[in-house]
């Protein structure tokens, strides 16, 4: 269980780092630097728990939840449109928040569940 508590108080350092990473606020959003976050994110899902990286490996993402919440984190950072391929993003710091809050509660549900689903195989 220790594996998870360390998950979640690394997704709960995203904004912290948001805030470091700002450019500048533009309305209700702000720009920023997605580097860094980028290297956050793939270091954090080096340290995902082994039941949740097992699951994800075995084809299990479409069957939780948690997975489809991380994509769309991923998504926020990384993904396809001009901005973020110049290497910034347009982030909405109050519903990150709140993704990350719906991640967290999430990822903890569905790692116990995958761990029941792999000790009754």
């Amino acid at each position: 269980m220790s594996d998870i508590k360390a998950f979640i108080q690394k997704l709960k350092q995203i904004p912290g780092r948001v805030m470091r990473a700002k450019v500048c606020t533009i309305g209700k959003k702000m720009l920023i630097k997605t580097q860094e976050i980028e290297d956050f994110l793939a270091l954090m899902y080096k340290d995902m728990p082994e039941a949740l990286r097992h699951a994800r490996k075995s084809g299990m993402k479409t069957s939780f939840q948690s997975f489809k919440l991380l994509e769309q984190l991923d998504k926020l950072f990384i993904s396809k449109n001009f901005l973020n391929k110049m290497g910034y993003a347009l982030i909405n710091v109050k519903e990150l928040e709140s993704l990350l809050a719906t991640i967290c509660t999430t990822v903890e549900n569905d790692e116990m569940k995958i761990k029941a689903i792999l000790e009754n195989r």
